[in-house]
């Protein structure tokens, strides 16, 4: 089964990506208070996780850090979301290091289905 989480404090980009995501047969829950964010990705278990890095509570950088430190989730794959395109480009080489990608907002339709493929596949028949 192929389950994303999607981890952003914007309602309206929870929705869309919901539906976005469902529509293409995907599994998928969404968090949007960061300071329960990690246990949630925890207790769940997805095989991606959309993650913004600005958010209230903690932020998509202090997630993701325990992530990528606990043995229960640090493969679990991240794409890292933002509008702030300077800081994540600044990131880049350190998220493709952790073996993250990147999709800045707006995002292109397209693109978000070619990364979530990348990264778990296509759907399971």
């Amino acid at each position: 089964m192929n389950r994303i989480a999607i981890v952003d404090d914007n309602q309206d980009f929870l929705a869309l990506m919901r539906m976005l995501l469902e529509e293409q047969g995907y599994v998928v829950e969404t968090c949007s208070d960061g300071s329960r964010a990690f246990e949630f990705i925890k207790n769940w278990k997805p095989d991606l996780v959309y993650l913004d890095i600005r958010m209230t509570g903690a932020s998509g950088w202090q997630i993701l850090d325990q992530m990528k430190t606990k043995p229960e989730t640090q493969n679990i794959k991240v794409i890292v979301t933002s509008a702030a395109a300077e800081e994540l480009s600044a990131a880049e080489p350190e998220l493709k290091r952790r073996g993250c990608d990147i999709l800045l907002k707006p995002f292109d339709i397209d693109e978000v289905l070619k990364k979530t493929r990348r990264f778990i596949g296509p759907l399971s028949p």
